[in-house]
């Protein structure tokens, strides 16, 4: 069953938004956290690119920062995106 994702456009702003907010705070952790959400909803949009792209960083940001589990979650997540796999449906509340 599919659920209404609402307005993908408008969330991707929201999460441009955030990490234009993060910059500054040097949070990486949160910043890695954003990425993949928005990552996600670029997927769901067909924005596979994008989402390719924030990937991409995650990967880069988790290697720098030595967190294997997040550059771990983010090429899995890469594979999916790159093979054109469905993404995951939201969780039911």
């Amino acid at each position: 069953m599919r659920r209404d994702l609402g307005d993908l456009e408008a969330a991707r702003a929201h999460f441009r938004r955030a990490l234009e907010l993060l910059e500054p705070l040097a949070e990486v952790q949160l910043e890695i956290d954003v990425l993949h959400a928005y990552a996600e909803t670029c997927r769901a949009a067909g924005r596979h690119d994008d989402a390719l792209a924030l990937l991409d960083r995650i990967i880069r940001l988790a290697r720098e920062l030595g967190r294997p589990y997040d550059e771990k979650l983010a090429r899995a997540a890469r594979e999916d995106v790159r093979l054109g796999r469905p993404c995951s449906p939201p969780a039911e509340p």
